[in-house]
């Protein structure tokens, strides 16, 4: 079961995702419109796999080693990278899909709104790692409790109000 504050990120990103998306295709509208349906395509793609490629860890970041280490995981992204780009090259799925080839410059916008997207996840991670730690030390620091004085018995034949 998912936090508030997971929630609160998904749906963060998710409306990151679809606005980034919806503006870059209203921007290519004007160019025409397969030009449009194509940048829509490879960002929503790209930004799939940089999602993919940033949840693998909660607050671990994305530029460590232990990401690149499952092989099966990494084939896996290399296939979803190529069925990116395949429909956008390829002349029967271009006109299946109503996509059309994209220029390097294209390509270049898309790849760094997919990266822009990874950063916003590593700004995430870097405040939920410090909020946990910070939470941690809390928890490791002992309580203080005031010092009290050890009572010590009255000497009086008949205790005071002060025993």
């Amino acid at each position: 079961m998912l936090s508030r504050v997971q929630w609160a990120r998904l749906i963060f990103i998710g409306l990151l995702v679809a606005v980034a998306t919806l503006t870059l295709e209203t921007v290519y509208t004007a160019t025409s419109t397969a030009a449009a349906a194509t940048m829509g395509f490879a960002v929503f793609s790209l930004f799939n796999i940089a999602m993919g490629l940033s949840s693998r860890s909660e607050t671990a970041t994305l530029f460590q080693m232990s990401t690149v280490t499952d092989r099966r995981q990494l084939g896996l992204y290399g296939l979803a990278l190529l069925l990116t780009f395949l429909p956008t090259e390829l002349g029967l799925t271009q006109r299946i899909l109503g996509l059309v080839p994209l220029d390097l410059n294209q390509w270049l916008v898309a790849i760094g709104l997919a990266i822009a997207l990874v950063l916003v996840y590593e700004v995430m991670k870097f405040f939920l790692r410090r909020s946990r730690s910070r939470s941690h030390e809390a928890a490791a620091l002992p309580t203080l409790r005031p010092h009290r004085r050890k009572r010590l018995p009255c000497v009086r034949a008949r205790p005071c109000v002060h025993c």
